[in-house]
C-alpha cells in the first residue's frame, strides 16, 4: 500500500498543512490537517491541487507530486479533483437587492453545501420571523463523528410589532422594520437593523468556516 505525505502552504501562505494519501487506484484514501478536512471531512483544495498535478504550494520535506500521479491513477479521488471549484470561485456575492427575506438567503447559499459535511435548516413562524442555522458534523481525532451536529452560524429575523388604536377607535398593528433599540436581525448574537448589513455579515460567517 502506498503513502505518501506532503507538506503544503495555506492559501495566506502563513500556515502549513499536512496532507496525506494512503492506498492506490480505486482505494486511495486523502487526508488533510486544514480546518477543512479536520473539521468538516470537506474535499479541500490542498488535496485537489496536489492530485491536479500542481506543486506549487508545496514546502519541502514533501514527496515527489510524480509518486502521487501514480498512485491516483483511476482513483475516484481523482475524477473527483478535476471538477473541484475552489470555493474563492464559487462563494456568495453581498447580499443583493433581490434578496428581500433570509428565505432568499437560504436559496441563494444551497449550492455551497453539495458535498461537504455542513448542512442547513431553514424555519419559519406564524409571527412571520425566520431562522436559518448551519450545522457542522464534527469528528473526534479517532475518526468517529459527534453524536449531536454542532451549529457554527445562524442568521434570524424576528418582526418587532406595536399597535395602536387611532381617534376613531380603530385598532392597528404595525410591523416596524427597524426601531430604536429594537434591531430585528440577528447574526451570531450580533443585532442588525436591516437585511442587507445582516447578510453580508452571515455570508461572511460561511466564508470564513468553509475557507481554510
Amino acid at each position: 500500500m502506498g503513502f505518501l505525505l506532503y507538506r503544503v502552504e495555506s492559501s495566506n501562505k502563513k500556515k502549513i498543512y499536512k496532507v496525506r494519501f494512503e492506498g492506490e487506484g480505486e482505494s486511495l484514501h486523502a487526508s488533510c490537517s486544514c480546518p477543512a478536512y479536520r473539521e468538516a471531512r470537506l474535499f479541500c483544495r490542498h488535496v485537489a491541487s496536489l492530485l491536479n498535478g500542481d506543486d506549487t504550494s508545496i514546502v519541502e520535506p514533501s514527496d515527489k507530486i510524480e509518486e502521487l500521479k501514480k498512485l491516483s491513477e483511476n482513483s475516484k479521488l481523482l475524477e473527483k479533483a478535476k471538477t473541484y471549484i475552489p470555493y474563492d470561485e464559487r462563494k456568495p456575492q453581498p447580499v443583493s437587492d433581490d434578496i428581500k427575506t433570509i428565505k432568499d438567503i437560504d436559496k441563494f447559499i444551497e449550492p455551497l453545501f453539495e458535498d461537504t459535511e455542513y448542512w442547513k435548516e431553514y424555519e419559519n413562524k406564524d409571527d412571520g420571523s425566520e431562522y436559518l442555522t448551519i450545522y457542522m458534523r464534527k469528528y473526534y481525532k479517532n475518526g468517529k463523528p459527534h453524536k449531536n451536529p454542532t451549529s457554527v452560524s445562524y442568521i434570524r429575523y424576528e418582526p418587532y410589532h406595536y399597535s395602536y388604536y387611532d381617534e376613531m377607535g380603530k385598532y392597528h398593528e404595525e410591523e416596524v422594520i427597524c426601531a430604536k433599540n429594537k434591531m430585528p436581525y440577528a447574526v451570531d448574537g450580533q443585532a442588525y437593523g436591516y437585511l442587507g448589513s445582516a447578510g453580508r455579515a452571515f455570508l461572511e460567517k460561511i466564508n470564513n468556516l468553509m475557507t481554510p
